[in-house]
């Protein structure tokens, strides 16, 4: 499960840092007092759903998404079909549902005073992801009921496995099929941290989305895989 980020509240860029505990409860009693509605709870459903788009969408587009719910007992054993799609054309509006069940259960719960509680063991960030996840199965299983993952999946022109074939990663990238097709041959954590550094993440907000154990182990892998692949040095703009 990926560590807590900051999510501000004015729209500015998400900080990948512990949310200072104090204040994140300080946020909650006032909520909880006024019975979970008005500006307070404007204020925290907002942060908790950009928060929660933020991991959510990068866990969908990277497929980090299934060692997630495998992790918490849900394995959706997913064709390398289902993957595809979730990670390249689902992976909007299965965030959007998610993350929007997530928060109308967030708020039923702690109506209920069965929800989230200070002395629970977890942030209120760590506990609204956990929620993420649960809505994002039951999602999925739900796409998967009504057909949206059965969609034929068109394989991309060409053989972009191979270096050579002419086409650059670097210049494609915003193809995601293109990237999908590359990231198929790495592990799935190697495939994360490529992922992360196509989309423009920083080390440090990779080691909190992908549970690396620092910004420095992510970037010594970086380093690494750089010397061994030569797609993804060219993702990282430099020529071999």
């Amino acid at each position: 499960m990926a560590n807590d980020a900051h999510v501000p509240s004015d729209g500015g860029p998400v900080q990948f840092d512990p949310m200072v505990e104090a204040a994140e409860q300080e946020l909650f009693d006032l909520v909880s007092a006024t019975g979970f509605r008005g500006p307070a709870w404007d204020l925290l459903a907002d942060r908790l759903v950009r928060y929660g788009l933020v991991v959510l969408t990068a866990w969908l587009r990277s497929g980090h998404i299934f060692a997630e719910a495998e992790e918490m007992g849900r394995d959706l054993h997913p064709s390398n079909q289902e993957r595809q799609l979730v990670s390249v054309r689902l992976s909007e509006d299965l965030a959007n549902d998610t993350v929007s069940a997530a928060l109308v259960s967030f708020r039923r719960k702690a109506l209920a005073g069965t929800g989230w509680r200070k002395d629970g063991g977890a942030s209120m960030s760590a506990y609204f992801i956990r929620s993420c996840l649960y809505a994002f199965v039951d999602a999925f299983r739900r796409y998967r009921r009504t057909g949206e993952l059965s969609e034929v999946y068109d394989e991309p022109a060409g053989d972009f496995r191979d270096p050579g074939s002419g086409t650059d990663l670097a210049e494609s990238v915003v193809n995601r099929r293109v990237v999908y097709t590359y990231l198929a041959e790495l592990s799935e954590r190697d495939r994360n941290l490529v992922w992360g550094k196509a989309s423009g993440y920083t080390e440090a907000e990779i080691a909190v989305l992908f549970d690396w154990r620092s910004a420095k182990a992510v970037e010594r892998r970086w380093a690494r895989l750089r010397l061994d692949y030569a797609w993804i040095n060219r993702l990282a703009g430099r020529e071999q």
